[in-house]
Order: C-alpha cells, then structure tokens, then sequence
C-alpha cells in the first residue's frame, strides 16, 4: 500500500460516528431506569437457576482466562481484548459474589476472594492488555 492509500485509510474512521451517540444515549437511558430498578425491585428473590447461572458464568470465566493465556503463549493480537474481557469478568464475580452473599461467613469469604484473587487477577489482566507487544 503506498503513503496516500495509507494515509486515506487511517484518516477513514472505522467505527460509524453514531456508535458513540447510540452509546451515550443508552447511558441517558439506563439512569432512570436503574434508579426505577433500585426502588421496585424487592431486597430478596429466589432464583431458580441460581447453581446454572453461576456455573455458566465460572465456565465462562474459566474459558475467557485460558484464551487470554493462550493468546499470550502464542503471542497473539488477540491478548488485549481476551485479557480486557477476562478483566472485566473477574470485576463482576468479585461484585456478585460480595453482594449475593447470603450471611456473615460467605460475605467474608468473598471479600477474601474478590481482595485477594479476583480483583488482583484483574488488574493482572489490564496491565497485560495495556503492556502487551504482539508480533505484527
């Protein structure tokens, strides 16, 4: 590709300018609706699938983690967005696990958990997508 073909298509955006606007008006959406959520929903609720959604979401964990892995193994371009998603999973399994917790003891053991393994692999897994040098 020569200069101006490759000055053309780095001036060309690759994402539509109205992603972001799309984006920011899904925020102005979600203020209403979660301050509606926070005052309707009731403080408890059985849930019926509770042990599939929880092993879904471990599973998935699970699978994010080993991509990242992977990915850095075979030093591959995939590492910053495995990592950012990996990242982003540990965040909500520690805030779950924290604010799910049934009584003192498992309140306890989550925040172990969340201090001192799901929030320390996190920041592991942005400092490896914001360092990483993949191979071009």
């Amino acid at each position: 590709m020569d200069a101006m073909a490759s000055a053309t298509h780095a001036a060309r955006p690759l994402i539509p300018s109205w992603a972001g606007r799309l984006l920011l008006l899904t925020v102005v959406a979600l203020v209403p609706w979660t301050s509606w959520l926070f005052l309707n929903l009731p403080h408890r609720h059985v849930a019926h699938h509770w042990d599939l959604a929880w092993t879904g979401f471990d599973i998935a964990l699970a699978l994010t983690l080993a991509t990242t892995a992977y990915a850095l193994a075979r030093r591959s371009e995939l590492v910053p967005r495995a990592a950012t998603v990996a990242a982003t999973l540990l965040v909500c399994d520690a805030w779950f696990d924290t604010t799910t917790a049934g009584d003192d003891a498992q309140l306890w053991v989550a925040l172990v958990l969340a201090f001192g393994v799901e929030l320390p692999l996190a920041f592991l897994c942005i400092w490896i997508a914001r360092r990483v040098r993949v191979a071009a």
